[in-house]
Formats: structure tokens, sequence, C-alpha cells
């Protein structure tokens, strides 16, 4: 059994979206032979030297299920790729590939975040781009953690970040053929849904954020399911 979640958001001042993920951790992902976390684990990450101890809290837990042998795999999203090998070693998780691909159960997957997948607007693209770029996240992690944070909530309220949340299909068949894969599994629309395109040939989920409810993918021999928590 498997489990795929994504776009959690985690932060200090909202409760309940930290006392949702530790349910699922505790009394769910315990039972499952690995997790996968596609992206934006964190509402935002400033960098791994500046680990708060909601952060410790948050990554003992992920210690202790690898620990009781659920893997932990894990792809930086939007909002988190600042997320360094500190904090991975930390919580024991595994660092991806921004685009991998699995098998289980006889099955090709591809698991990404997914906001490479809305890049028919050229202005975002040209931002991802740029906040991925090595020396621009140098020169950031060189800022003392007020202006860290400061550029960070600038950012958030932006609408070229906000808005980025339609798929472009062309995209999705060009990644489709690239992999040949069966399944492409992704976060960042906020939105659960299950398409089958190209003439059912491929079968795209989309992993719904945690606002209102924990969308959880789960994954077993017969297929796929959707676990709700609140």
């Amino acid at each position: 059994m498997f489990f795929f979640i994504s776009d959690i958001h985690l932060r200090e001042d909202n409760s309940k979206s930290t006392e949702i993920f530790l349910k699922f951790l505790k009394k769910y992902a315990i039972k499952a032979k690995s997790i996968y976390i596609l992206g934006d684990l964190f509402d935002y990450w400033i960098g791994d030297d500046k680990i708060s101890k909601y952060h410790i809290k948050i990554s003992k837990e992920l210690k202790r299920l690898s620990k009781r042998g659920t893997s932990c795999f894990f792809i930086r999203g939007n909002r988190d790729f600042l997320l360094g090998k500190k904090f991975i070693k930390k919580s024991g998780m595994i660092l991806l590939n921004d685009e991998e691909v699995i098998n289980l159960y006889k099955r090709k997957i591809l698991l990404l975040h997914g906001d490479v997948l809305c890049e028919k607007d050229t202005v975002y693209k040209i931002y991802r781009d740029f906040v991925r770029n090595y020396f621009v996240q140098k020169i950031f992690l060189f800022l003392p953690r007020s202006l860290r944070v400061f550029i960070v909530k600038i950012i958030k309220t932006n609408s070229i970040v906000n808005n980025n949340k339609f798929v472009d299909i062309k995209i999705v068949k060009k990644i489709f053929l690239k992999y040949d894969c069966n399944y492409i599994i992704h976060g960042h629309l906020h939105k659960y849904e299950v398409n089958k395109l190209f003439n059912k040939k491929l079968c795209k989920i989309s992993l719904g954020g945690w606002e209102k409810y924990a969308y959880i993918s789960k994954m077993t021999k017969k297929g796929f399911s959707l676990i709700k928590l609140t």
C-alpha cells in the first residue's frame, strides 16, 4: 500500500493542518510501505539555516515514521523548493528528482509537483526559472531572515504565482510521450480530479490541497482510491 499527498502547506499558525498531517502520519502512513509527498509540504521555506522548533517537531514525526518502516519520499514544490539536504536528512525523507518515474504494481508512474504542467503562462515560466536559478538561491540564502520572510510574503500575494493553476494539455502530452508512463500523479492545482487522456492511455491524477480536507490518494494492487481526512 502506498499514499500520495501534496500541498499540505504546513505552517506554525495553522494548527488544523498540522493536526491532520500528524494524524495521517500516525494512523495511516504507518501502515503503508511508502508515502510520497509531491511538494509544498510547508507553506514556505526560507532555508535550512532557519529551521524553527515547529520544523523540528515535524521532522521528528517524519523520522519516527521512517524508523518504523515506512519510507517517505519527497519532491520539492513551488513553495518549498529551497528545502535542502539538512532538513531532508533530519526528517529521514528521501529526496526525488523534480520529475521522477517509479514502478508500482506493474504500473509506470510519473511523479511531479505539477507547476511545470501550467507553464503555458510565459510570465510564470520566467519567474520559475529565475527562482530556481542556483545563483539567485545562493544570494537569497545570504540575506537576513527578516528580509527573506518579507520577500516570501510579497511572492505569496503575487497573482503571477497564485493564478498559475491551469494545466496545458500540450505540456501533459509532451511529458507523457517523453516518459511513456501509464500514470501522472501531481499536485499544485489544489483540486482533486482523475482524468483519462489520450484514448485512455494515460491516467492523470491531480492531488487535492489541504485547505478544507486532507486529500490522500491511496494505491493498492486493485488501483487508486481517495481518503478524505478532517
